[in-house]
């Protein structure tokens, strides 16, 4: 039985981005999941061109998606995020820039 693109992605989940430390199914970066029999083809949207912990986040995909019973191969294809992209990626770690939380000011002093 062929593996499914869930169990890919579900598979993916555990795999973080080494310097944001968060899954890269979360941040959005799993862009594609192909699969053509035993063979699995995933597409990840690295933050950066040239992201140095690129060949690590390849590591980890091709060792999740090959622990999948039915995996014979893992091919990892590198994309980089488009603006929009890592714009939702950021409002996504830091919240909504609109918002107003966390724009109070407190101003401390001391007296002696």
């Amino acid at each position: 039985v062929p593996v499914t693109e869930p169990q890919v992605v579900d598979a993916l989940r555990p795999v973080q981005d080494p310097e944001l430390r968060r899954s890269i199914v979360d941040l959005g970066m799993v862009r594609e999941v192909r699969i053509d029999g035993p063979r699995v083809s995933v597409q990840v949207a690295l933050t950066v061109p040239g992201c140095p912990m690129k060949a690590e986040i390849q590591q980890s995909v091709v060792g999740a998606v090959k622990a999948l019973d039915g995996v014979d191969a893992t091919d990892v294809e590198f994309t980089v995020m488009t603006e929009s992209e890592l714009s939702d990626l950021r409002e996504r770690l830091h919240g909504d820039p609109a918002s107003t939380a966390g724009t109070n000011s407190t101003y401390g002093h001391s007296e002696g």
